[in-house]
């Protein structure tokens, strides 16, 4: 069987490759396959979930980093992900912390991370 790059069964093998790569400290692998998702799954057309791979790859790149807009970064992005799972992704706190995230990435200038985030408001 094979499928299209654009197939959403592939694209979601590429999700978890990226989730099983980073629960085994192998970020360089775990980023290549969640930028895969991502080429795909930030089209407006598309039904898939961008959240759980930017934030991912957000908290790679921020996990090491000790300015304050780092740290309040992966801490809220680690209560987003608890709260999406715990809520649901329509519950006014996850909303909040989008608009959160959002906010904290644009004063640390990544506007395209940021946009991604407050489109899901």
């Amino acid at each position: 069987l094979h499928l299209p790059c654009r197939h959403d069964d592939f694209l979601c093998a590429q999700l978890s490759l990226g989730f099983l790569y980073n629960a085994r400290n192998k970020n360089q692998a775990a980023l290549f396959h969640f930028r895969e998702y991502l080429k795909f799954a930030v089209h407006p057309e598309s039904s898939l979930d961008s959240i759980p791979a930017v934030a991912h790859i957000l908290l790679i790149q921020n996990n090491t980093c000790f300015d304050n807009f780092s740290i309040e970064l992966v801490c809220s992005i680690a209560v987003l992900l608890e709260q999406r799972e715990d809520l649901g992704v329509l519950s006014t706190e996850v909303v909040s912390l989008l608009n959160y995230i959002g906010t904290i990435l644009f004063h640390k200038g990544e506007l395209e991370n940021a946009i991604i985030f407050i489109e899901r408001i």
